[in-house]
């Protein structure tokens, strides 16, 4: 796991509501400013600092340690976060899905198989500002996202980020010279660069009456 990115080409989980972030003193900021960032330490239920840089989670922290019951999704974007080791099936289907859904979340989003790491980026960026920007469901906002990724041309796709996200000029002129040397005018038109995600619990749900606000966690 690590911390919140505003770059956009970094995977995230989504969470919210309980999560607790650590404290420092003035002292601790000042001596360690990159280790006392308040995006990078959580604290766990047992009341211990998890570094979510250096240090990241085990299946057992996330299951025992972890409070989600008012965190609305996590999205695990890296490759194959959904699949489990088939030649270890018992009566149960265990895998990092089912850990963040049995800590509390409501929604897990994870990937089926390996995908170029660009496609992955623009689809989860898409999938984030199609959030920020309308009413839908997270499975519309994939589906949009997704339909989006497999019909962009290169050129809207570099207007996308240039206009739309305001992305800055280096990051957006360093996408375009990848895509024009190695991808072709539809670059992500394939089902393997746009279908691997997969959603796993409820539609929705709210806690006390409320929608809480996502807070973005690097995995």
């Amino acid at each position: 796991m690590g911390t919140k990115s505003d770059s956009g080409f970094h995977t995230f989980i989504l969470t919210s509501g309980d999560i607790q972030v650590a404290s420092f003193t003035p002292e601790e900021a000042a001596t360690e400013p990159e280790t006392s960032s308040p995006n990078r330490t959580l604290i766990l239920r047992d009341g211990s600092r998890a570094d979510i840089v250096t240090q990241g989670l085990t299946f057992r922290e996330i299951v025992s340690q972890l409070e989600l019951f008012n965190c609305r999704r996590v999205v695990l974007s890296a490759c194959e976060t959904g699949l489990i080791d088939s030649s270890q099936l018992v009566e149960d289907y265990i895998g990092l899905p089912s850990a963040f859904l049995y800590a509390g979340t409501v929604t897990v989003i994870s990937s089926l198989w390996s995908v170029d790491d660009l496609a992955t980026a623009f689809l989860m960026m898409r999938f984030y500002w199609t959030i920020d920007l309308e009413t839908l469901s997270m499975l519309e906002a994939l589906q949009s996202a997704q339909t989006w990724l497999r019909t962009v041309s290169r050129k809207d796709l570099i207007r996308w980020l240039r206009e739309d996200l305001k992305a800055p000029k280096e990051l957006w002129q360093n996408c375009d010279t990848r895509l024009r040397r190695s991808y072709p005018d539809l670059p992500f038109s394939g089902l393997h660069s746009w279908g691997h995600f997969a959603i796993l619990g409820c539609k929705r749900r709210s806690v006390g009456g409320l929608n809480p606000s996502p807070v973005k966690v690097c995995l």
